[in-house]
């Protein structure tokens, strides 16, 4: 476990390193597509997945040069209960996706943040529902409100959208 704990960050950055050069490719895809049918703002969809999966390298990148650099210091033994946090938040991502076709982004979202607050520890339950309703509304405010992306509302219609 000790040597699993040692080598984590580095495995970690070259998973960022590895999903930020997929969307770089994928982002400067979507950048310089010709649609003719749709009509995206100036920096388009293309540029936005540039931006996240150029931070996505660099902070895999820092990881990989901290491991490098400087180590991670005495290994720790991992936390309780963080065997089955992994899975469930796995399990949450992919339900999300599942709930974005099927309830809409708004009931994805805030039941998404809801699991992810209560498997990392967030209590109590008020809490654990503020932070869930803030973290929807902070991301309602950046990709419906001032992106203004097209995401799947479902049966819930708000206030902006």
């Amino acid at each position: 476990m000790d040597n699993i704990l040692r080598r984590s960050r580095s495995w970690t950055g070259l998973v960022f390193v590895a999903l930020g050069v997929i969307g770089l490719w994928d982002g400067y895809r979507l950048a310089t597509a010709l649609r003719t049918t749709v009509s995206f703002d100036q920096v388009g969809p293309g540029g936005y997945l540039i931006g996240i999966s150029l931070g996505l390298v660099l902070a895999g990148l820092a990881a990989i040069l901290v491991e490098w650099r400087y180590g991670i210091g005495e290994a720790r033994q991992a936390e309780p209960g963080l065997r089955w946090r992994m899975p469930v938040l796995a399990a949450a991502f992919a339900l999300y996706g599942v709930l974005m076709t099927t309830g809409g982004y708004p009931v994805a979202t805030f039941a998404f943040f809801m699991v992810a607050y209560a498997v990392t520890g967030v209590r109590p339950w008020h809490r654990v529902l503020l932070a869930a309703f803030l973290s929807f509304v902070a991301l309602q405010l950046v990709f419906i409100v001032f992106a203004d992306m097209p995401l799947p509302m479902g049966p819930l219609r708000l206030p902006g959208l």
